[in-house]
């Protein structure tokens, strides 16, 4: 009775440790996946904005170098001629600058978005700390549970002899008691 208790007991703990460990070790590979797709993402989107953002200082320095080489040859001309083409080369500037700036404030949002992916990550980090708290503990539990069946199979061992004892003392005795009886009926004959 006791030994099966023992099993059960031993069944039910490895049991357990498998199902953390299969836990723990999936959730960490969930983790990790996740923080890749978004590290990555996020790099991605920065690139591209960074990028674009640079094309658009070169699109501005370029025009603003067109504007002034227009202007000195609009000078020449008609003074018509000169309020058309400096509109026009006003309203590009304009745009430029407004692409620019939606640029830079985007820029802004997704450097936002990484300290917050960050501070995810930390928060993520911090998580798996105490997961592999946990896991101590549970292998401290372990090992106290390895020491609680050592002392019971010892334990059922002494049983066993002593029941391996006490069986041959009735064995013993019963091969006396079959001697006094032929004894017996060979005395009262």
């Amino acid at each position: 009775m006791e030994y099966e208790k023992l099993q059960d007991l031993q069944h039910r703990s490895q049991k357990i440790q498998e199902e953390y460990e299969h836990q723990i070790g999936e959730m960490e590979e969930n983790r990790e996946r996740a923080l890749e797709e978004l590290t990555e993402y996020y790099e991605t989107k920065l690139q591209e904005k960074t990028t674009q953002l640079e094309q658009a200082h070169d699109e501005s320095r370029t025009a603003l170098k067109e504007y002034e080489e227009t202007k000195r040859q609009i000078e020449e001309d008609a003074d018509r001629e000169i309020m058309d083409i400096k509109n026009k080369y006003e309203r590009k500037l304009r745009d430029a600058r407004e692409a620019n700036s939606r640029l830079q404030g985007e820029s802004g949002l997704m450097q936002k978005k990484f300290v917050s992916l960050q501070k995810e990550i930390e928060e993520a980090r911090e998580e798996i700390k105490k997961y592999k708290g946990d896991i101590s503990k549970l292998e401290k539990d372990k090992d106290d549970l390895k020491k609680d069946i050592v002392g019971l199979r010892k334990e059922i061992a002494e049983r066993d002899e002593t029941i391996q004892d006490k069986e041959k003392r009735i064995y013993d005795l019963k091969k006396k008691k079959s001697r006094v009886g032929e004894i017996q009926v060979c005395a009262g004959l």
